[in-house]
């Protein structure tokens, strides 16, 4: 939408993609921050309720990626941000200009990152993540 609403108030955009990718970006900061307040409200209904185990699978697939979140968001925001545009299929060199850094440095900076969010995971969670 924001783009549009630019398009028409007849800005230009040097690299579209990038640009719409910073959107998502804060977009995402967003939506993090209402998961947190929604989290605790799920987690005490899901406790009171029995499963099949189909939906222990279902459920257990969703608490990864929701260990996988509140990792994110310990990390610095440029390991968050570089993790979130690669999981999204950028390229290197998209990624470096929505990060505003040196196209040379992505690979190393990504390299970085993965490493400290495999850290996380395995300093806190390492039970859970020890065969993925």
């Amino acid at each position: 939408m924001k783009f549009y609403v630019g398009l028409n108030n007849g800005e230009t955009f040097r690299n579209p993609r990038a640009w719409l990718y910073k959107v998502f970006l804060n977009q995402f900061k967003t939506f993090c921050n209402s998961r947190k307040h929604e989290s605790a409200e799920v987690e005490s209904r899901l406790a009171s309720e029995s499963f099949s185990p189909d939906i222990t699978e279902e459920y257990t697939k969703k608490e990864k990626q929701r260990i996988v979140f509140e990792m994110l968001e310990k990390l610095p925001e440029k390991d968050r941000s570089i993790l979130l545009l690669y999981n999204r299929g950028l390229s290197y060199a998209d990624m470096a200009e929505v990060l505003e850094i040196n196209p040379n440095s992505v690979g190393t900076t990504l390299v970085r990152a993965i490493a400290s969010l495999k850290e996380l995971l395995k300093h806190h969670y390492n039970e859970m993540f020890e065969q993925n």
